[in-house]
């Protein structure tokens, strides 16, 4: 399932500023949808999430045991991490701390989580991946990290080794 939160895409227009909690709630309401189809087993659900995506796919699979198994793409440490990245001490003084996918991770128990991210990440520094990945094994959480090496932000996807890997962790994951 492939979803637009409010505010992006063809979604509806947020009303006001978005607020983080309110992407949360979508991510949440897509995976209450998902449950609901007829077609779709719920013993075998997994997130997957890129960039954003990733950081509300955690915090709603950190919530939710129907989720099986993340796959991570490009993700954020933190979102404090990510506004210096962009804006330095001010990015870090404007946001807010609070559903950071480094907590997020560490709740995700036995789930396995598979982390992906290119080294030439121009927009989320490769650095939070390593954070992440030291989060879930001191958790406990069984993690998978691919590095790829000279990648950026928009040539994960396309890779046909990161697609290979991505599909043998879901099937290890979610095979019956």
């Amino acid at each position: 399932l492939l979803f637009d939160y409010r505010g992006f895409g063809d979604s509806d227009k947020a009303q006001g500023p978005l607020r983080r909690r309110w992407l949360v709630e979508d991510t949440s309401a897509a995976l209450d949808y998902l449950l609901t189809r007829n077609d779709v087993d719920p013993n075998r659900i997994a997130i997957f999430g890129y960039s954003l995506g990733a950081v509300l796919g955690l915090d709603v699979a950190a919530q939710r045991k129907e989720v099986r198994a993340v796959v991570e793409y490009a993700g954020f440490a933190t979102w404090k991490g990510v506004a210096a990245d962009k804006a330095g001490w001010i990015g870090r003084l404007l946001i807010a701390s609070g559903d950071d996918a480094v907590d997020a991770v560490a709740r995700l128990g036995n789930r396995p989580l598979m982390i992906v991210h290119g080294t030439h990440d121009g927009i989320v520094p490769y650095r939070h991946s390593k954070r992440l990945r030291k989060a879930a094994q001191a958790a406990g959480v069984p993690v998978e990290f691919l590095r790829m090496e000279g990648g950026t932000h928009f040539t994960l996807g396309s890779d046909p080794v990161v697609q290979a890997a991505v599909i043998k962790f879901l099937h290890a994951a979610l095979e019956e």
